[in-house]
């Protein structure tokens, strides 16, 4: 909180174009021991908000993730804000701030990659990470 504190008392003094705003981690005391092995499974479909989860999951050793590149449109957060163009029915949608890491660890070219990579067809995916699973 401290630091969540600095930070938007900064805002209001600083000139930068970006202002870093620190990450959120919740730790728990102790780590349960089930499951023993977590899978997060994604695809190139799976962008923002989702991006953004499977980005906390690398926070624990117990996760392991499946699937095919995310679609990779996280480098920007936020609620985007809608802006009318003259066009009706079209609207361009800008998000307000850019995300902390973007600069040293861009993903809106490539996603987040799997540590396992599935090629099988996606109704195969589920039986794949069963066999596969108790092997991590």
């Amino acid at each position: 909180m401290d630091a969540y504190r600095r930070t938007y008392n900064e805002l209001s003094l600083s000139n930068d174009q970006f202002l870093y705003i620190p990450s959120v981690n919740f730790p728990r005391e102790t780590i349960l021991p089930l499951p023993k092995k977590v899978a997060v499974v994604f695809d190139g479909l799976s962008g923002s908000s989702t991006e953004f989860f499977i980005y906390l999951t690398r926070q624990s050793e117990k996760v392991v993730t499946y699937g095919q590149n995310s679609l990779g449109m996280m480098d920007y957060v936020g609620m985007s804000i809608p802006t009318d163009l003259p066009y009706q029915g079209f609207k361009l949608y800008i998000p307000p701030e850019k995300s902390s890491w973007t600069d040293k660890n861009p993903i809106d070219r490539t996603g987040f990659s799997p540590e396992f990579p599935i090629k099988e067809k996606e109704e195969l995916w589920i039986d794949f990470i069963l066999q596969d699973l108790p092997k991590r």
